[in-house]
């Protein structure tokens, strides 16, 4: 794991870090980003399917931020695959993708697994890949989170 400065604002306040996971051979499994955010984009989602979800202990603003595992289907039948960090619950009947950003005591935080394009043939072999070391470490890893 590395840990790098993020973005800042101009005046100096609000910096921000971002700590970036790694398998061992250097590849990019996931970030963690806190302090200030840049934004976000939605999109339309025709289905979800939520493989699991789990209240998270972070003092976020609203009080809902959860882990999550799951899979979003768009309206053009691609299916995408996130994990990490969102600042509520998730439903089956959501119909936009999540930003995922939480709001904490001194900015926001964005937790996630970085997914390469379609990295699971089916939603078997996401729940198979889940189940499997990488996912479980991944899935401690979140779920460990702690503000400080």
């Amino acid at each position: 794991m590395s840990v790098a400065q993020g973005p800042t604002l101009p005046d100096g306040g609000l910096d921000s870090k971002v700590a970036t996971v790694r398998d061992a051979t250097g590849n990019e499994l996931a970030t963690v980003h806190s302090g200030m955010y840049g934004g976000g984009a939605a999109g339309p989602v025709s289905s979800r399917t939520i493989i699991e979800q789990a209240r998270v202990p972070l003092p976020d603003q609203g009080g809902q931020a959860v882990y999550a595992f799951y899979a979003d289907t768009t309206p053009d039948g691609r299916t995408w695959y996130s994990m990490g960090i969102e600042s509520g619950p998730l439903s089956t009947s959501d119909k936009s993708t999540t930003g995922g950003a939480v709001e904490l005591p001194n900015g926001f935080l964005l937790a996630h697994v970085v997914f390469t394009d379609a990295p699971f043939g089916s939603l078997g072999a996401a729940k198979a890949w889940y189940a499997g070391p990488e996912g479980e470490q991944l899935r401690a890893l979140f779920l460990s989170l702690a503000y400080a």
